[in-house]
């Protein structure tokens, strides 16, 4: 019976003894909390007339907003050696703005034509929609003025993504008016 009592003892003596803390657990000293049977101005962080208590929990990071993720750069946009070609023309045959089913909705510039000759590279610059969201598209070649090119006419039929936010816009490739589809 002694030694059940001694063992009862040294088990009631364990349980109370201080322990490591399990990883993630808080302990109300470190959280502002009082202690059980504490006063308030045992605790690490005590309440203070006119400044406010440290957060008890860690706020959530913000959600964030959905957005437009930019597209590579395209082989038809205008680069800074074009200032030395010869800009020529773009003969569309066909022009149309896709609207994407997505989330958000993307939009693609549908473009089908030819260029004077197989030595012209496209070049699709987009201004940024206007106030009556307009935006405007101009679609045209360049060449390299030194170089010996056959005369022939070079076709072409391009997608070309344009990154825009989501709303109601009317689009116009090279001063006309552009249609819109799905």
């Amino acid at each position: 019976m002694r030694h059940i009592l001694s063992l009862f003892f040294l088990i009631a003596l364990v349980a109370c003894a201080p322990g490591e803390k399990a990883p993630g657990a808080i302990n109300n000293r470190d959280a502002g909390m009082p202690s059980p049977g504490a006063s308030a101005d045992q605790t690490a962080v005590a309440p203070q007339p006119g400044k406010p208590m440290p957060p008890m929990y860690i706020e959530p990071l913000a959600t964030p907003t959905v957005g437009i993720p930019p597209s590579p750069p395209s082989p038809y946009d205008p680069k800074a050696e074009d200032a030395r070609w010869m800009r020529g023309e773009v003969y569309l045959q066909r022009s149309d703005v896709l609207v994407l089913e997505s989330y958000p909705p993307r939009y693609v510039l549908s473009l089908q034509g030819s260029l004077p000759t197989p030595c012209h590279q496209l070049r699709i610059r987009v201004q940024p929609p206007d106030a009556q969201n307009r935006v405007f598209i101009e679609v045209y070649s360049v060449a390299d003025p030194n170089k010996m090119c056959i005369q022939v006419l070079q076709d072409f039929a391009v997608q070309y993504p344009l990154n825009l936010p989501p709303g109601d816009y009317t689009f116009w490739v090279n001063g006309e008016k552009v249609g819109m589809g799905k």
